[in-house]
């Protein structure tokens, strides 16, 4: 239900006072880093590498492939996807090439794409949610795939149970 919530979301338009500021952050990253990683479900992979030469922005809905395949990254939901289903949207809030952690990725994060991408996010989690409120019947399917792919397998947090987390007056 997400990608048609994203996809009836469409995508954010962009100024071009913001194009012109994504510009600028784009090209300090080398083009040929930025076309060697283009993710693997990526379904059109040529046009992807077309918009990432000739566009500051990904200013398209990218369809994706469902995959198995396990894509290293960093969240903060991973203990909570033992627990439950969940999903993962990646919106656009950055220029073409600001990689996560990088100091281009940290200065936009203010900008006003940022803020754009943050608010899309937002309608097309309400949007998914409304859907699953429509039809509760997805839910059920939901949690009974989960179940089968854990097929018996169990969570345990690796955090002893005597461990608090810090806190400060």
């Amino acid at each position: 239900r997400q990608r048609i919530a994203m996809r009836e979301a469409g995508v954010p338009e962009y100024t071009a006072s913001e194009r012109a500021y994504a510009r600028r952050f784009k090209e300090t990253f080398d083009l040929a880093g930025q076309l060697s990683d283009i993710p693997l479900p990526v379904r059109d992979k040529a046009r992807l590498a077309q918009s990432i030469r000739e566009s500051e922005l990904c200013d398209y809905y990218v369809e994706t492939d469902h995959s198995d395949r396990c894509e290293m990254g960093s969240t903060d939901v991973g203990d909570v996807s033992w627990v439950t289903p969940t999903v993962t949207a990646n919106l656009n809030c950055f220029s073409y090439g600001a990689g996560a952690h990088s100091w281009q990725w940290v200065a936009q994060g203010k900008s006003s794409i940022a803020m754009k991408g943050l608010l899309h996010a937002g309608k097309v989690i309400a949007r998914t949610a409304e859907k699953l409120l429509e039809n509760p019947e997805l839910l059920v399917k939901a949690r009974k795939e989960f179940e089968t792919r854990l097929g018996g397998e169990t969570y345990k947090c690796l955090i002893p149970e005597d461990v608090k987390p810090h806190y400060f007056d």
